[in-house]
């Protein structure tokens, strides 16, 4: 290694800078050729893919285009393109021509309007083939249509013969049954109309009131003939007379949670009907046990609301609250919108700092959504005797407007 460089220290300056020189001359050289040779290689694929394609070889000529993409994708791009479509359009062609073997002939149509004009080889017989495979459906469609009426399934063989028509209509042989059929079909669902209608009116005269109402509804928010749904609006007039105004009663009962009158209104109206009646007031009894729980629960909370923020009003009133020990507190009563008049007896320092017993009635109303209570701001808390007397109740409830809507 150190002989190495000291001749290369021994070599003059000239001679170093020739030697460097030549050395990145052959360093383009080879950058040279080896461009040459990609190109060269890239050309000779795009013309063996151009080849295949015109041999109409599409699957060959993609597979090398796919080889050129690898060298240099932008000059394969197009003939890859090209190539990928040509495949695509010959796999459709062949894909077609299994399926119309096996008589799906509408998926064959599919396939064989996918073929390209630029599929030289197959576009011409595709296109030749779609009037036929559409010719053949036509003919199978209609073999079920003519056994559907034979069958007299006159509105399934009406449907059959418009759906041919919707896809070929210059198919003559459905051309010439479609009035006939149609006609057949009409008389066969006025018919079975008819009679539905007619089994459903047979509810009413069996006092089948709830159920014939609501079959009737349904009946008239659908498709039928103008002259049996005018009919069936009339009947149901008559029984919507006869039954709202107990429904209407019944279900402002429930509304209110006036459980246990509901349940006396339903063993004695005549107007609900009698095999409904026990299941109605099982669900009454239910919703009234559900209700009575809720009501427990919810008065329950409310009233721990209500000592909780009382407490905190009362504290206000006091001159020193840190000296406060509650001996008792009680609610004394509620009223019809959820006050509650609270009783507290408080052993508590004066503003000379002795301690004194003293009683105080506060009334707030607690609000469970938020967790808190309104009060009034001057009359919530007011000292009484150790024992509240009747005038310092009556008092009380004046100031804070006891039963009275506070909205």
């Amino acid at each position: 290694m150190n002989t190495v460089k000291q001749r290369w220290n021994a070599l003059s300056s000239a001679k170093r800078l020739g030697i460097i020189s030549g050395i990145l001359i052959l360093i383009c050289l080879a950058f040279v050729t080896y461009s040459l040779i990609r190109d060269y290689q890239i050309q000779q694929l795009l013309n063996q893919s151009q080849a295949a394609l015109e041999a109409q070889d599409y699957a060959t000529s993609f597979s090398i285009a796919t080889q050129a993409m690898q060298i240099n994708a932008n000059k394969s791009q197009a003939i890859f393109e090209v190539s990928k479509r040509l495949v695509a359009s010959d796999s459709a062609f062949q894909e077609a021509t299994k399926i119309e073997l096996s008589k799906q002939f509408l998926k064959a149509e599919e396939l064989y309007a996918k073929v390209i004009s630029e599929d030289k080889k197959n576009y011409q017989k595709a296109q030749q083939h779609i009037p036929l495979v559409k010719a053949a459906w036509s003919q199978k469609e209609l073999a079920q249509a003519k056994g559907y009426y034979q069958q007299r399934l006159f509105e399934k063989a009406s449907q059959k013969i418009d759906t041919i028509l919707a896809k070929n209509k210059s198919f003559v042989p459905a051309q010439k049954l479609q009035a006939e059929y149609k006609k057949a079909a009409e008389k066969q669902y006025q018919q079975r109309e008819t009679k539905t209608l007619n089994s459903l009116l047979q509810k009413v005269n069996k006092k089948n009131i709830t159920v014939a109402r609501q079959d009737l509804s349904s009946y008239i928010q659908e498709k039928h003939p103008a002259a049996l749904i005018k009919k069936a609006e009339e009947h149901l007039q008559i029984l919507n007379t006869k039954a709202s105004s107990a429904q209407n009663e019944l279900a402002k009962m429930r509304g209110q949670e006036r459980y246990s009158q509901a349940i006396d209104y339903v063993q004695s109206s005549f107007s609900i009907e009698q095999e409904s009646k026990e299941q109605l007031i099982n669900d009454l009894e239910s919703e009234k046990v559900v209700y009575l729980e809720r009501l427990a629960r919810e008065n329950k909370e409310k009233d721990e609301l209500a000592l909780n923020v009382a407490e905190q009003v009362l504290l206000e009133q006091l001159k020193s609250p840190g000296s406060a020990e509650i001996l008792k507190k009680t609610i004394l009563e509620h009223d019809t919108y959820g006050r509650r008049l609270v009783f507290f007896l408080v052993d508590a320092q004066n503003g000379f700092g002795a301690m004194m017993r003293s009683g105080f009635l506060v009334v707030v109303r607690p609000i469970l959504g938020e967790k808190s209570a309104s009060y009034s701001k001057f009359f919530a808390a007011q000292k009484c005797e150790r024992e509240p007397e009747e005038h310092e109740i009556s008092f009380m409830k004046t100031m804070n407007k006891w039963d009275e809507n506070p909205n």
